[in-house]
């Protein structure tokens, strides 16, 4: 039973970033979703290495960590 709902919160979460993108943000309808798994406690590490390589040098004061918030 638990496999299930997570089955159906997962294609939720993927529908409400596939209808996202392409409607409120304009991209192309064909681009990939991806999901990372991480070690313990490897979140930190990932999320600084991808806002370093794809978030824009102009806006870094926005995005940090959740405890900032």
């Amino acid at each position: 039973m638990f496999g299930a709902l997570y089955l159906y919160a997962m294609h939720l979460k993927i529908m409400r970033i596939y209808i996202d993108g392409v409607l409120r943000f304009g991209i192309p309808p064909t681009f990939n979703i991806f999901t990372i798994k991480t070690a313990n406690h490897g979140e930190k590490k990932i999320l600084e290495g991808l806002t370093k390589e794809f978030a824009d040098p102009s806006q870094s004061d926005m995005y940090g960590a959740k405890e900032d918030i």
